[in-house]
């Protein structure tokens, strides 16, 4: 019989202290076993020098529990009373972590989804440079109205952000963010629509994928594309283009293809990749 979970934590999700590597770590970890009591988990990370792990418990909390919060793991008690971690469900083997991670905010909703706000409102507004600053002028006239947006705030989603691949920090002023997703994501992400979608043509270790296709799966399940005007937000059709120059994609158009794509002046039909690094 399956455990019953407690209860989600109810915190705004920019408020718990942590790091995408730790979060990485930690279900890497759990999703390698059955549960394991926090004791263990403590022992194993908090107070360790290893990169990318909790520096103690009271940050090792933080850790699990926004991970509770996005749903990848549930904590139960056994019937001696003892907490117990575990993740909630099937990992799918394919998926790196970051992408579970974005596609978990991506869902999240009541509370939980200031993530997605912030990220939302960059895409609809088409920002490319920008500084959080700025970012906070867009997010505070938004859903949810009491939510105090403030620096913060806006730092916690910059390293989550960041370590999920959605915007690069940058050095300078005024702008000291760049809204442009990089090139491991954008590559994960095809790769996981060539895996689940049926319109993917596979020829060895290549694989050609419509456009539209592609786009409508990544806004359904991962993050927004489209400026308020419909159209590929720019840090996106920019990371595509810089891709093609770099030979890690290739971009065609095709005159009979359905759903094509506008970038930069130029027309778009489909996707090529590999398969693999």
């Amino acid at each position: 019989m399956p455990p019953t979970f407690d209860a989600i934590p109810k915190r705004q999700i920019l408020s718990y202290r942590v790091r995408g590597p730790e979060l990485e770590a930690i279900f890497g970890l759990l999703s390698q076993s059955e549960a394991l009591p926090f004791e263990t988990l403590s022992g194993m990370f908090a107070g360790t020098e290893a990169p990318g792990t909790p520096r103690n418990d009271e940050l090792l909390l933080d850790a699990l529990d926004f991970l509770r919060a996005v749903e990848l793991v549930g904590r139960w008690r056994d019937e001696s009373s003892k907490q117990l971690y575990q993740v909630t469900g099937d990992v799918p083997p394919r998926i790196p972590f970051r992408l579970l991670l974005l596609r978990q905010l991506h869902r999240a909703s009541d509370n939980r989804n200031a993530f997605r706000i912030a990220h939302d409102a960059a895409v609809r507004k088409n920002l490319f440079f920008t500084s959080k600053t700025d970012l906070i002028k867009q997010l505070e006239p938004l859903y949810p109205e009491d939510y105090a947006w403030n620096t913060e705030k806006l730092r916690s989603w910059e390293w989550l952000a960041s370590y999920i691949g959605l915007v690069r920090p940058l050095n300078s002023r005024p702008a000291d963010l760049m809204i442009c997703p990089q090139p491991e994501l954008v590559l994960d992400l095809l790769r996981v629509f060539a895996d689940e979608a049926s319109e993917a043509e596979h020829e060895e270790e290549r694989a050609t994928v419509l456009i539209g296709a592609w786009l409508r799966f990544i806004e359904a399940g991962f993050l927004s594309y489209a400026t308020e005007r419909r159209e590929i937000y720019d840090g996106l059709g920019r990371a595509l283009l810089a891709m093609e120059a770099a030979d890690q994609i290739k971009l065609e158009m095709k005159s009979d293809a359905p759903g094509a794509a506008m970038m930069s002046g130029r027309r778009v039909s489909h996707i090529g990749f590999e398969l693999a690094d």
